[in-house]
């Protein structure tokens, strides 16, 4: 007898169960098995996901009569799909090529991650193993039933609340299509140029102060500029916290000519912030390692024409972002990564050197030869997940602020403060005399709880610090 065929004789075990309880089996592989997973990931993250997710009861529909291999292989495309759709609402990245590449960068991301992304492919496998072995078992009529008033809800729903569309999810539902929101909102891009060879790099122009430089004689422009970008740095709609947050800072305006600070408009994530200041591009993905065309008019071979010795530093691994690829190619002349010195400091929050080593070792001398430099520092520790081992120096009470202590808002907050607290020490050192500082955040922080990000996080919105030191 075949497996198609004996997979059948199950079912008509259950005709002779007890009322209620073949629905009560069908609930149980068909909604909450499939869901429960999601369920725990959207309550953590905040994200408005349907409470049943009708596509797991069509593959209901298709176990109960038998076809276990490809009710299985089309529950795993469903739950991969899910998994997107939530990873989209909470990191907005729409290309497969981009989604493989990040897997691909996950060596060199934290424990944290490596153990969520193995957990969590570990929990869809043992999904699939559960209703491979047991989803055609479940009563037939009890899941055709299941089915249909799963259908029958979702389209009451459609009538009756104009919010509860797929095009543009605003609210939680009780039923959805987590394919049907994936088609509506994503599958466009998501599948874009899939199959081009196209260079990502689109000329955008230079914005501010930064396109100021780009576009000055030499005469112009100050003989020693250090362009920071800060990991993470948002704008707060508590002012106070901004205000705290640079207070080290503005307390030592005497030892700078000028500062200002303002929030500026930025949707970017850290490799097209980085793009939109060193070269007036932005990208259309990630994965910049064969790309060589497109960097000629970046900032750096504009200041090296003029005389400036180029230099960057980032306290991560080089491979992150194929950065050891595409950074000589945008004219820096010396490049440090986490690999290329001899660091002693190693922070949690994303793998690589502490903050604090690069400014005391690194940025504190740069500026020490009377030359022509430009210096750009990516920063790191300010970084999603933002960890407490990270927060050497606490020098921010969240609780002046209302923020919860073991919140990731607080954690984040003590770790810009400590950054800039930091960074005011070295900017009163004497080689730093004479030196344009720009500083500018890359996005608004990632915070899981989207409830607290609302509440707390100006969305689209960085910070920039602009100053010269005497």
């Amino acid at each position: 007898m075949n497996d198609e065929s004996s997979a059948m004789l199950p079912v008509l075990s259950n005709e002779s169960s007890p009322a209620g309880k073949p629905l009560l089996t069908a609930i149980g592989l068909y909604v909450i098995l499939p869901n429960l997973l999601f369920w725990l990931i959207a309550n953590v993250l905040k994200i408005d996901r349907p409470i049943v997710n009708l596509d797991y009861l069509f593959v209901g529909s298709i176990f109960i009569y038998g076809w276990r291999k490809f009710a299985s292989l089309l529950l795993l495309f469903f739950l991969l799909t899910d998994l997107l759709v939530l990873e989209g609402l909470a990191y907005p990245v729409v290309r497969l090529q981009d989604d493989l590449y990040l897997l691909s960068l996950l060596p060199y991301a934290a424990f944290i991650w490596q153990a969520a992304a193995a957990g969590l492919m570990l929990a869809l496998a043992l999904v699939v193993g559960i209703l491979y072995r047991h989803g055609h078992k479940a009563n037939r009529m009890a899941t055709l039933v299941l089915l249909f008033s799963g259908v029958s809800v979702y389209a009451a729903q459609i009538n009756l609340d104009e919010l509860s569309s797929d095009f543009y999810r605003v609210k939680k539902t009780a039923v959805g299509s987590q394919i049907s929101y994936f088609a509506n909102m994503r599958a466009v891009a998501f599948f874009d140029a899939f199959f081009e060879k196209v260079n990502p790099l689109v000329p955008e122009g230079f914005k501010g102060e930064v396109a100021q430089w780009a576009q000055a004689n030499p005469g112009q422009l100050n003989r020693k500029i250090l362009l920071i970008i800060v990991e993470s740095w948002g704008v707060m709609k508590d002012e106070r916290i901004q205000a705290a947050l640079l207070e080290p800072l503005l307390a030592k305006r005497v030892y700078f000519d000028w500062i200002k600070a303002e929030p500026v408009s930025s949707d970017d994530a850290t490799v097209a912030a980085e793009l939109s200041k060193l070269c007036g591009l932005k990208t259309r993905y990630l994965n910049l390692e064969a790309v060589t065309e497109g960097f000629e008019a970046c900032l750096p071979w504009r200041l090296k024409q003029m005389g400036y010795k180029t230099t960057a530093i980032h306290g991560a691994e080089g491979a992150m972002y194929g950065r050891t690829h595409w950074y000589p190619r945008t004219g820096f002349d010396e490049i440090h990564f986490k690999e290329t010195d001899s660091w002693k400091t190693h922070c949690y929050s994303f793998p690589g050197v502490c903050d604090s080593e690069i400014m005391e070792k690194y940025i504190s001398r740069a500026f020490l030869e009377d030359e022509k430099r430009f210096v750009y520092w990516l920063t790191l520790n300010t970084h999603t997940l933002y960890d407490r081992r990270d927060i050497q120096q606490d020098v921010f009470n969240c609780q002046d602020f209302q923020l919860e202590e073991a919140g990731e808002v607080c954690r984040m907050n003590k770790l810009h403060a400590q950054f800039f607290h930091q960074l005011a020490e070295v900017l009163t050192h004497p080689a730093m005399s004479g030196v344009e500082v720009l500083l500018v955040g890359d996005h608004a922080p990632p915070i899981l709880d989207r409830n607290d990000y609302k509440k707390h996080v100006e969305d689209g919105m960085v910070s920039k610090l602009h100053l010269r030191v005497k």
